[in-house]
């Protein structure tokens, strides 16, 4: 892959999953919040630490992707690894579209459905990989 493509497809996904990398990470503030409610009986504590996993799981797929895109003969996760991983975080995303969605259109509605387009994309770039028949 040319260098130019290259800062491309970097500048893509910081432009797409900056927003959701700085959502997931003030998730982590308010894990202790998840917990109490957890010990209080409510449920809305589980669905906030299922969605930080699966956004947790979703970086990693993302930045193994990535390196397998940008240098190919690097060591990274497994295709079946890196596509599970990958499915983790979109459905963290879809969780959070489906919350921010309850309130009417707003601003978060387009913040997550970059990354999901951005998604798509990567894994057509790096579908020689993720898709390969030795999983």
């Amino acid at each position: 892959m040319k260098p130019a493509l290259k800062i491309l497809l970097l500048a893509e996904v910081v432009i797409c999953f900056g927003p959701a990398f700085l959502i997931l990470v003030m998730g982590f503030v308010v894990i202790p919040v998840a917990f109490q409610s957890l010990v209080n009986g409510d449920t809305a504590g589980v669905y906030l630490l299922a969605m930080l996993l699966g956004g947790c799981f979703g970086m990693a797929a993302l930045i193994s992707l990535m390196i397998k895109i940008l240098e190919p003969d690097s060591r990274t996760l497994s295709p079946r690894k890196i596509l599970l991983f990958m499915s983790f975080g979109i459905l963290a995303l879809l969780g959070f579209l489906i919350m921010a969605g309850e309130g009417g259109v707003s601003w978060q509605l387009g913040i997550a459905s970059l990354p999901l387009v951005a998604s798509i994309h990567l894994i057509y770039m790096g579908r020689g990989y993720v898709f390969t028949k030795n999983c």
